[in-house]
């Protein structure tokens, strides 16, 4: 009667370390593949360029760059309010091609308002609301980014961007 072979008092422990490292290697797979094509963007930011939103999720595989939506872009040459490399996120409102206007009256894309537009951050920046008005006509690539808030730090100011600077079309969650 003693002859019943019992199992190992080992084995359960074993199995259970081998499916925890499983379960870890699935999940860290999956995570790795989710995360080069999507991501998620929290705006932290006291005074938002976008003020209606927030919180992004981020699709990372960009077919066509669509005029008002928003993307999220590498920051080039955009001090004093970002280092060059920090992720941000604006509307594109104008693409190669395009005509963009900006005076007294608000910024143009060929000929169609894109918003009234107070300029709020010339005295911060020590420059005239003049200085800004201007047309562009946006060649090859070239990308005009614009924040919905008059306090927007965007290509009112820094100038044109270039599509290779976005990484992920953003979308609004809240």
């Amino acid at each position: 009667m003693d002859d019943v072979k019992r199992p190992h008092v080992l084995l359960l422990p074993i199995k259970m370390i081998w499916i925890a490292i499983l379960m870890l290697a699935i999940f860290h797979f999956t995570f790795s593949v989710l995360n080069k094509h999507y991501g998620f963007s929290f705006d932290t930011h006291k005074q938002r360029c976008i003020p209606e939103y927030s919180f992004y999720f981020l699709n990372k595989q960009i077919k066509t760059i669509n005029k008002d939506s928003i993307y999220m872009f590498h920051a080039k040459n955009m001090t004093p309010f970002f280092k060059d490399g920090q992720l941000i996120g604006k509307y594109v409102i104008a693409k190669s091609g395009d005509t963009v206007d900006i005076n007294k009256n608000g910024i143009f894309v060929n000929g169609l308002k894109f918003q009234d537009r107070k300029f709020g951050l010339t005295t911060k920046l020590n420059i005239s609301e003049e200085s800004l008005y201007k047309t562009i006509q946006l060649r090859d690539k070239e990308i005009f980014f614009a924040g919905t808030a008059d306090n927007s730090f965007d290509s009112v100011y820094w100038g044109v961007g270039n599509t290779s600077q976005i990484i992920a079309k953003a979308i609004p969650l809240w």
